[in-house]
């Protein structure tokens, strides 16, 4: 079950988010976790706390319906008395999951009965949703009940006393809300609401509706100057893929580049790879390398990492990295490397010695094992164990793999132990890896399966990382839901799979319409801070989806035309190896394919246009750093507007595959000043980038 037991409350009477208990009988249950969208349906993230017979746990929400459950340590689901359910997948079975209504019932029966509801004037001065620093600017959002309130200014005095009045604009509407924002040049002392209701204009202070104090922030979060990763270039490196320089550290067992598809396996790809073909990124404009992890494992993928504090040796050692962090760094590129905290191999030295010592070792408490002690195994088991121990973890023996692990794992394989992290020895022992690591240079990591340990584990990660320098980053793999997570304020940025799903959803299936899939994009970049979100990791592949060219079935026009979406909207986009040449590849590990380096077989179309963009980004500051507005023209067709100052970037994309098409569209329709009364867009190509100045001369060029 659940109960919205408050919600979020500056100065008393400001509402925010909703805080919301799940709860259930937890029995003969050792553990249980809570799984729903804000857990990307992964457990780990909210492990249930135990009262009694009950179990539950606390997360802040904003509103919305929520399928949830709660599995057991072996990926077994426990339904509770919620009458509300669907059917849906999990882990390749049909379940049935509840619904929690996070406030939209209360929220439409508000709606229906009009009138005004001050609770549902929003503006939480403490969440940088609401209030952020962006650069030079300070970023102020309020939102509102649809129609409810016509206008907003903030009377904002800075720290000298000079006073200003700021129109804000109403940037997005959804189902219930209407979203207001603006932002001030200077630094905000204190500042006030002033709502205009139509019928009367009342004040919006501190404690909320008619009252007159100044909101007085003690802390604004966000960056005061540029920082390297907003809006930063991306290129995704599965070492073991990209190129092979030193035959001398080759695995003995190499698989051949030529088998398609892509058997799992080394196909020996080393970091002198990486450096030695650092100039092929130079050249394509590239200005950060994110690589999957290098560390000693027994796997090619290096997700089961069995040396945290070591680089595998097939991939090099530790100075070949220092060689590869110094030529990135002399070519203006940073580096960023995969950090694996959900899980490890069973090989990993602290679980060795938990085989010998039992549960009288220290490190016991280190993992979730299903067992009290390993005298509860069986003779079979043990031996089975021992020989997949003994064998390096390589491969699970056959009758192994008819068994159930007795420790937790990351989706119930053997060759994955989760670790514990409510041991604050484990938060610890990353605290540790982040000192290493960071000390030889790196510039940020990537946490892989976010989603999936505690909150309070990576804000402990964020932390040391940023003892050393402001400039270091975090990046979070999150599969969904990225606006219930504490971005902005425990890390920098997270993988944008809710842009990559939805573009699928637009652009490759047709499953929705420009307007579903704008209003979609707008609820996600409503419900987070902007610095957030102009660093999110915008993909169109990873080492975890089939490559954008087979997807698309090699349509070149529409892998042209969602690429420049990529590079026009808030973020930062990334380019996964071999993509930008044309690379095909199926699901995992097809996907993680040799990357081609005969130029010969490049896609040079594809090259040359991801060239162009990139030249394009760096050139025009707007789109690194620029706000942006999102508009739907018609079912296919939609306008991404970046601005900054008197400069807007104008994207314009249609899915339609009609050569001959001419757009024609109102300045007003997307909020540009322009003398014409129309704009006539050519879209033979399915996308068009414009330049936009404001001030006099007013004109439109076209970029791209």
């Amino acid at each position: 079950m659940y109960e919205i037991v408050d919600r979020e409350r500056s100065g008393g009477n400001r509402f925010g988010r909703y805080i919301v208990r799940f709860y259930t009988s937890c029995v003969g249950v050792k553990r249980l976790y809570l799984v729903s969208s804000f857990t990307s349906y992964i457990p780990g993230r909210f492990v249930m706390r135990r009262s009694g017979d009950i179990c539950d746990a606390w997360t802040r929400l904003w509103e919305g319906y929520y399928p949830y459950f709660f599995v057991d340590s072996l990926f077994d689901v426990y339904e509770d008395d919620n009458p509300h359910k669907i059917e849906m997948n999990f882990l390749g079975k049909r379940i049935k999951a509840s619904i929690a209504d996070v406030g939209i019932e209360r929220l439409k029966k508000s709606l229906e009965e009009g009138g005004l509801h001050p609770d549902y004037i929003e503006h939480v001065e403490t969440d940088p949703v609401f209030l952020s620093r962006y650069i030079d600017k300070i970023v102020i959002r309020l939102r509102a009940l649809k129609n409810e309130v016509r206008d907003v200014d903030v009377v904002a005095i800075d720290y000298e006393g000079g006073r200003r009045i700021y129109n804000m604009e109403k940037f997005f509407t959804d189902d219930y809300y209407d979203y207001f924002e603006t932002y001030v040049n200077k630094d905000l002392a204190r500042y006030i609401f002033i709502l205009d209701l139509g019928n009367k204009k009342v004040f919006y202070g501190y404690k909320g509706f008619e009252d007159t104090r100044y909101i007085e922030p003690r802390k604004i979060f966000g960056y005061p100057r540029k920082t390297w990763w907003i809006g930063t270039i991306y290129y995704l490196i599965f070492p073991d893929s990209f190129y092979n320089a030193d035959p001398n550290n080759d695995p003995p067992n190499k698989i051949s580049p030529e088998i398609i598809p892509r058997p799992r396996g080394f196909l020996g790809g080393d970091l002198k790879g990486v450096i030695e073909k650092i100039d092929h990124l130079k050249k394509l404009g590239i200005e950060a390398i994110y690589m999957t992890p290098i560390h000693l494992s027994p796997s090619y993928h290096r997700y089961d990492v069995s040396d945290y504090f070591s680089i595998d040796p097939y991939l090099g050692d530790e100075n070949d990295l220092k060689r590869l962090i110094e030529k990135a760094h002399l070519d203006d590129i940073k580096i960023i490397i995969d950090l694996v905290p959900h899980h490890a191999s069973p090989c990993i030295k602290e679980m060795i010695e938990i085989l010998r010592e039992g549960k009288r070792s220290r490190f016991w408490r280190w993992f979730r094992f299903i067992i009290d002690d390993l005298d509860e195994l069986d003779e079979e088991t043990r031996e089975l164990f021992r020989e997949f121990i003994l064998k390096r973890c390589k491969e699970v023996p056959e009758k192994l793999k008819e068994k159930k692990p007795f420790y937790e794992t990351f989706l119930g394989t053997w060759h994955m132990i989760d670790w514990n992290h409510d041991e604050e020895e484990v938060i610890n022992f990353f605290r540790a890896y982040v000192r290493y690591w960071l000390s030889l240079g790196i510039d940020g990591l990537r946490i892989d399966v976010a989603h999936g340990i505690s909150d309070h584990s990576i804000e402990n990660i964020f932390k040391e990382l940023r003892t050393f320098g402001e400039d270091k980053m975090l990046i979070l793999e999150i599969m969904n839901d990225i606006t219930n997570y504490e971005l902005g304020i425990n890390s920098v940025s997270a993988m944008n799979y809710d842009l990559y799903n939805m573009s699928l959803r637009f652009f490759v299936n047709k499953e929705i319409d420009a307007y579903e899939y704008v209003k979609s994009l707008n609820k996600i970049y409503s419900k987070l801070p902007i610095y957030t979100a102009n660093s999110l990791y915008n993909l169109l592949g990873s080492h975890d989806t089939p490559r954008i060219y087979t997807v698309i079935n090699k349509d070149i026009r529409l892998l042209k035309i969602m690429y420049t979406l990529l590079f026009i909207i808030y973020g930062s986009p990334s380019i996964y190896y071999g993509d930008e040449i044309g690379m095909e590849g199926g699901g995992d590990p097809d996907n993680r394919r040799a990357m081609i380096w005969d130029e010969k077989l490049w896609n040079k179309e594809i090259y040359e246009h991801i060239k162009r963009l990139i030249k394009l980004r760096k050139k025009f500051e707007t789109l690194r750093i620029g706000f942006t507005r999102l508009y739907p023209i018609d079912r296919d067709t939609l306008v991404i507007k970046r601005f900054l100052d008197e400069e807007s970037i104008i994207g314009v994309f249609t899915r339609e595959n009609i050569r001959r098409r001419y757009l024609v569209i109102k300045p007003s329709q997307i909020k540009i000043r322009y003398p014409e009364k129309r704009l006539v867009i050519d879209l033979r190509e399915g996308y068009r980038v414009l330049r936009h100045r404001s001030s006099r001369p007013r004109y439109v060029e076209v970029l791209l």
